[in-house]
């Protein structure tokens, strides 16, 4: 996650290489123009993919620097080679076109993008600016950064991790003897009332048709609107749940019932 590319290594030779994007392109039919197949001679007189990705830069990518011959950054059509994992398992070497060199540069620097949106630190971005600094300043020659510039990438990387300090081993010292409590007189404690059984209070049982009084239910009074809402409760007839809203459920003497269950009520006076 702190790097640019996946490290991996060859079934074979269990030699180490970094997977990047062109290793990818040679998977895929569509950039079969972008590769060429070599042998390792010819290889020796190609610039490692590893080495040229050390020298070059978006910023040189953007200013066209790759195109000028006498810049660090210069890029040769197919003057490039890496390493892939061969059909039987072993190794095989591709020369590359500028293009998919450019490919390589330009996913790295959004992978970049995307590790510091999300507070990650790469070292190897820090180390290529160092050894690029230096290389601009002429502190660095051309020839070593051609030769050396995967070494160079290593060393920096590595000055850039912090090495965990050594905590020194103090001899454990024994402790001094604790003296012994002065015994405490030991009190009863008293126990605890029993909780009272809880009453459970049984809900009034109301009954609009056995209740006293000469008088009828008053008339139905239905909501204005037709997104008034009852909250639950239970219908007193039919002591059914109400979730209904108006005008299914009607206030019928202060009581909110259902509106079939009022029917049968206005239907049927109370007898006295």
């Amino acid at each position: 996650m702190e790097k640019d590319w996946y490290e991996t290594k060859f079934k074979d030779t269990n030699e180490p290489y970094r997977y990047t994007v062109a290793h990818w392109c040679s998977t895929e039919a569509r950039f079969r123009n972008h590769l060429k197949k070599i042998k390792k001679d010819d290889a020796d007189r190609l610039v490692f993919l590893e080495n040229m990705l050390v020298r070059i830069t978006q910023q040189d990518v953007v200013y066209r620097r790759y195109l000028n011959p006498s810049h660090r950054s210069y890029i040769s059509d197919f003057g490039v080679y890496m390493k892939i994992p061969g059909a039987n398992g072993g190794v095989e070497y591709r020369s590359l076109s500028r293009q998919l060199v450019l490919f390589c540069v330009e996913r790295r620097k959004a992978w970049r993008l995307l590790q510091s949106k999300s507070g990650v630190e790469n070292k190897e971005y820090k180390a290529q600016r160092s050894i690029l600094a230096d290389v601009d300043a002429g502190k660095i020659s051309f020839e070593i950064l051609f030769t050396r510039a995967e070494e160079l990438m290593k060393e920096r990387v590595s000055a850039l991790t912090p090495t965990p300090a050594a905590v020194p081993v103090r001899p454990a010292v024994p402790a001094p003897a604790a003296a012994p409590a002065p015994a405490r007189a030991v009190v009863p404690i008293p126990a605890a009332p029993k909780p009272q059984a809880e009453v459970v209070k049984q809900p009034p049982n109301i009954s609009l048709v056995n209740s006293p009084g000469p008088r009828l239910p008053k008339k139905p009074i239905v909501g204005d609107g037709a997104d008034d809402v009852i909250d639950m409760g239970i219908c007193p007839l039919c002591e059914e749940t109400l979730k209904l809203a108006y005008p299914d459920a009607v206030d019928v003497g202060g009581q909110i019932i259902h509106a079939t269950c009022a029917a049968r009520a206005l239907e049927k006076p109370v007898k006295n």
